[in-house]
């Protein structure tokens, strides 16, 4: 039973479905970012804010594991096997669904006064928030930011294969716990938008690496995502890349093939299920 009021949602994953489906409610009239869409979910159901929300779920789920830990004596659990690592390029069939939804919808974006404002913003951070992707991309297409919010940013930064960074905020003499959130540098950030940008996504990663590409033609070492914004600079878009995706958990029968190419010449192949919960098997793409 929940122990929240009636039509209160019983997780955070619930309230941010519910603000997905406000925002698509919305449009076209009306278009409010992920975060405004949290905010005004949460005072729907009678909060000041998403952070006060937010801490209403962790406070349920500490009192819940506490409750279980006092009623319940568990057994000793009996050693389970050891799993076999899942292969390179597997993604979860929630992702799978999310990048093939994001392709079938990409479209040329441009960068609006407010989108270039944001990205100032960002830059001026020596650390850029994982959560920035779809910052970004939102204020881009809100498509785009669906597609980063369907999937979970977890998964697109395994299949951008970008390197982060857990960075803590320096406590003060009398703290006892330090706020930490994970990030990554600018040319990283940057190097993420370009691989996007060469999936057929118009990111504009220019607006991130152009800046860097100074100091990178300067230095005498640059590391992978330095080396990535250098050859975006470079290149003007013509490049080659073969990417592939799939499912290696999900059984899958029945197999239908579905091709299409994206507006930057990007061509698309999708093995899916024929029947009616298309269920993805992979996802490849290459030009």
């Amino acid at each position: 039973m929940s122990q929240f009021t009636p039509g209160f949602p019983e997780n955070p994953d619930i309230a941010k479905a519910q603000a997905k489906r406000l925002r698509t409610a919305l449009k076209p009239d009306h278009k409010i970012g992920h975060s405004q869409s949290l905010e005004l979910i949460a005072r729907l159901h009678g909060e000041q804010s998403w952070g006060r929300m937010n801490s209403v779920f962790s406070a349920a789920d500490t009192l819940s594991t506490s409750i279980q830990n006092t009623t319940v004596t568990p057994s000793a659990p009996a050693p389970r096997p050891k799993e076999a690592p899942l292969p390179e390029g597997h993604l979860e069939q929630r992702a799978m669904q999310a990048l093939y939804q994001g392709l079938k919808k990409a479209r040329p974006t441009s960068v609006s006064a407010k989108a270039r404002t944001k990205a100032k913003e960002l830059a001026r951070d020596e650390i850029i928030s994982t959560q920035s992707f779809e910052t970004w991309l939102d204020q881009l297409d809100v498509n785009l930011g669906g597609m980063v919010f369907d999937m979970h940013v977890d998964n697109l930064i395994k299949i951008l294969d970008v390197k982060t960074l857990s960075r803590y905020q320096r406590p003060r003499v009398r703290d006892k716990s330090a706020y930490a959130f994970s990030g990554m540098r600018m040319a990283d950030f940057a190097a993420a938008l370009i691989k996007l940008d060469r999936f057929g996504f118009d990111t504009h990663p220019e607006v991130f690496a152009e800046p860097l590409l100074e100091g990178i033609k300067k230095s005498r070492y640059i590391d992978e995502a330095e080396l990535t914004c250098l050859w975006y600079g470079r290149e003007q878009k013509k490049f080659s890349f073969h990417e592939s995706f799939f499912d290696a958990v999900t059984d899958i029968q029945d197999l239908v093939r579905e091709d299409f190419v994206m507006k930057n010449g990007t061509k698309v192949s999708v093995e899916c299920e024929a029947g009616d919960l298309r269920l993805i098997h992979r996802i490849t793409l290459h030009r």
